[in-house]
């Protein structure tokens, strides 16, 4: 865990963002090159947030940056499970994962599995289904979603959520090729949410749109190498 600096701060009349900065030095967690990464988050009249990552390095290297957020449209405090939402995501496939929750690298076809978001389904019902791979990830989803389209230029839409009770949605787009979900399996109270809220199992939800994961390993996977 890092904390960033605080490297610039813009208004204008219809938006506000902040940029953060980091160094990574060279064999920083066994990787190589000094890494200089930014992030920028900005928000705009509309409630359209936007995060912009960069990374620069000096030596090749590997960066998969995201953005882990944990999100329950219920409100604060909690009234219902964040997976009581209706979600589509714009995949046809996930990565499989072994015991460790590692990728395996053959894609697994989400038509007919509990991992079929294709078109609107409930989150609650998909986790708690039968499936080997919801076993392995304690009664849940953490799984890589192949996004239509792979990796792009500009954002494409990637997920959509919807809680019909508060009335509240969420729609995302990214760049990127990959949406790593998460479902909240591993929660047991010990994480405090908004509110003084101890979180449990299903009481969060994320979407992190990053490269596929274990990409260094697996050479069919689309790189995340940076060259200097």
């Amino acid at each position: 865990k890092r904390n960033w600096v605080v490297k610039s701060v813009e208004q204008t009349a219809d938006k506000a963002s902040v940029t953060f900065t980091l160094t990574s030095p060279d064999g920083d967690q066994g990787f190589p090159g000094t890494v200089v990464a930014d992030v920028t988050y900005e928000l705009n009249n509309n409630n359209d947030l936007t995060i912009r990552y960069g990374a620069k390095t000096d030596k090749p290297t590997v960066v998969n940056l995201t953005w882990h957020s944990m999100l329950n449209l219920s409100g604060i405090p909690a009234t219902r499970l964040a997976t009581d939402v209706d979600l589509t995501i714009e995949s046809d496939a996930i990565l499989p994962v072994d015991k460790t929750l590692i990728p395996t690298g053959q894609p697994l076809p989400v038509a007919g599995t509990p991992f079929d978001f294709r078109t609107p389904a409930n989150v609650t019902e998909r986790a708690r289904a039968q499936h080997p791979q919801l076993a392995l990830a304690n009664g849940g989803i953490d799984h890589n979603y192949i996004l239509r389209g792979g990796k792009t230029a500009e954002p494409k839409p990637a997920v959509k959520i919807e809680d019909r009770n508060s009335g509240r949605g969420l729609a995302i787009a990214t760049t990127e090729a990959g949406m790593q979900m998460y479902t909240g399996n591993f929660l047991k109270g010990e994480v405090v949410g908004k509110g003084g809220q101890k979180l449990t199992k299903y009481q969060s939800i994320s979407f992190e749109a990053q490269g596929y994961p274990d990409s260094p390993n697996q050479s069919a996977f689309p790189s995340t190498r940076v060259d200097p």
